[in-house]
Formats: C-alpha cells, sequence, structure tokens
C-alpha cells in the first residue's frame, strides 16, 4: 500500500513538471545526479581572467623590479667613477 502511494506521488510529480522540457520524464534517471560534477562557462572564463589578471600583475612587478635594479647598479657604477 505504502508503495503504491510513493508511485502515484511520483507520478503526480511527473505530470506536474513543465512540459516545455522535452526530457522530463530523465531528471529520475540515476545519471542526472552528476550534473554538477563540472563547472560551468561562466566559472570558467572567470577562472581564466582573474589567473591572467595575477600573471599580468607578477609580470609588471618583475619587470619593475628589474627596471630598478638597472637604476641602481648604474647609480653606484656612476658613484665608483666619480670617486676614481
Amino acid at each position: 500500500m505504502r508503495s503504491r502511494a510513493l508511485q502515484k506521488t511520483a507520478h503526480e510529480s511527473a505530470e506536474l513538471r513543465p512540459r516545455s522540457w522535452p526530457l522530463a520524464e530523465l531528471s529520475d534517471l540515476p545519471f542526472r545526479r552528476y550534473k554538477r560534477a563540472g563547472f560551468t562557462l561562466l566559472e570558467v572564463v572567470v577562472g581564466c581572467v582573474l589567473l591572467a589578471t595575477l600573471l599580468v600583475s607578477i609580470l609588471l612587478a618583475t619587470s619593475q623590479h628589474q627596471r630598478s635594479m638597472q637604476r641602481a647598479q648604474q647609480r653606484q657604477q656612476a658613484i665608483q667613477l666619480a670617486d676614481q
């Protein structure tokens, strides 16, 4: 008796699903539970943008550090030449 009540409830819920989705009956299949296992396109794009921003900032900081080191070496060389 209880299983019939459960079957009736499942059948009624299937009838309440919108018919605009042609595969509404497949929502009860076991493979549907893995739907959220991957990333959406939006999440991938946002991740790529964040990674690109991080890489650009690291490259800018590295290049600025190299320029400042070069200036310091030139300054030190100028001071040594002036002392001679």
